[in-house]
């Protein structure tokens, strides 16, 4: 009969991978602070369903110490044992039928180790919301950990990191405040600096009710465009706006879209989500029922990524096909600027080539002329190709036909 054997974690190569390939920076730390601080108050809140005093407040001591709070569910020491020292094992798992809630954020039990790339130690000092003694954890990245009991603790926990040498940056109330924003502009809990009453993450939760000139200040205040056209969106897996930028851009450009997975920033591009003629608009969206991958830096493809892809495409659709009815010449001026963009969605879309056709312009062999104006236009031929429609351009002019670039 053979042995049974356990695995043995080398935690220093585990740092490795994650500071060297699963993450791109060492800024996640915070991102990964923020997803677990929601999803302790999300617990709580189920725990106690008459509680809504959720918030996250984050202590800046310039270039030196950095302390995380949230008054969410906390940790008892069986928890502690469980959650903060077993690699990944996460407090949101098993909860239902064995599996981690829809409403949590967090998937993989790997997130407080990001906090080693900037610190040597991670403190944490918490208390459980259902009653019973506070802790301190001491964890170290040789894989220690140390646990003592703790007087002086409000429910909920506290993540204290010392910023080791280089990582000092991390440890200023300017960057603080601007990572918060970044990751978790979208998040529904406050998150405060400490002696600072304003908040520094609130948005709408619905961006459906909101007039075209909001949104489009919303826009120029985020992503410092002014844009031609807001467009809401609202699916079963997607919510948010998408901006039409108010310039050309070529097919292979890379969007700076700011793209959130319940709530927390996932990607600013949008290859996987968006539709590929999707080039010419810039977005925020919140995705729901999505599934991330481990370094929670892109979507993992699967069915359900299919379907919001097609959601977001239907509702652009509508609301370009609503601006052919309602104001046309608005819709004009997006196709005066975007005309390859659109002639590419047209590719992809009948639906989209019958709404836009009369607004596209042609190279002919007399000239520009619009889809409108071919209609009336009677009898043409259609070349796609740019150099042959150059070489045949002379003979269909001088025989007075109608030829038409498609390309």
């Amino acid at each position: 009969m053979s042995d049974t054997y356990h695995f043995q974690v080398n935690l220093g190569g585990m740092l490795d991978v994650l500071s060297n390939h699963l993450y791109k920076s060492p800024d996640v730390f915070l991102r990964e602070l923020l997803q677990n601080g929601v999803d302790a108050i999300t617990l709580r809140q189920k725990s106690q369903p008459d509680w809504n005093g959720g918030k996250i407040t984050i202590t800046v001591e310039p270039g030196r110490r950095l302390v995380f709070r949230n008054n969410g569910a906390g940790l008892s020491e069986e928890g502690i044992h469980r959650f903060l020292a077993v690699i990944g094992q996460s407090s949101k798992t098993e909860l239902v039928n064995g599996k981690i809630p829809e409403d949590y954020i967090g998937r993989f039990g790997i997130g407080l180790l990001s906090c080693f790339m900037v610190s040597d130690s991670i403190v944490v000092h918490t208390r459980p919301a259902v009653g019973g003694a506070a802790h301190m954890w001491t964890g170290l990245p040789d894989g220690t950990y140390a646990l003592e009991p703790l007087e002086e603790c409000p429910v909920g926990t506290s993540v204290i990191l010392t910023a080791k040498p280089g990582m000092e940056h991390y440890f200023q109330h300017r960057k603080v405040a601007e990572l918060v924003r970044y990751y978790g502009l979208a998040l529904p809990v406050p998150v405060y600096l400490s002696g600072n009453p304003e908040r520094l993450n609130s948005i709408p939760a619905d961006f459906t009710g909101i007039s075209r000139s909001q949104l489009l200040s919303f826009g120029e205040w985020l992503f410092e465009e002014e844009f031609l056209e807001a467009i809401p969106i609202q699916t079963p897996h997607i919510s948010g706006v998408s901006y039409v930028l108010p310039y050309r851009t070529a097919p292979a450009a890379k969007g700076r879209h700011r793209i959130y997975l319940k709530q927390m920033l996932l990607t600013e591009r949008g290859d996987t989500l968006l539709p590929p003629w999707a080039f010419f608009l810039q977005c925020f969206l919140n995705t729901r029922g999505l599934r991330p991958t481990a370094s929670r830096e892109d979507f993992y493809e699967d069915g359900a990524l299919s379907s919001a892809r097609e959601e977001f495409a239907a509702a652009v659709r509508r609301h370009l096909a609503q601006l052919a009815e309602e104001d046309p010449d608005r819709l004009k001026g997006i196709v005066s600027v975007h005309a390859e963009a659109i002639k590419a969605m047209a590719v992809w879309d009948d639906e989209l080539f019958q709404l836009f056709i009369d607004y596209l312009s042609f190279e002919t062999s007399e000239g520009l002329m619009t889809g409108a104006a071919l209609k009336r236009a009677g009898e043409a031929v259609w070349v796609h190709s740019v150099p042959k429609f150059k070489q045949l351009k002379p003979i269909f002019m001088a025989q007075g036909r109608l030829l038409t670039c498609t390309g």
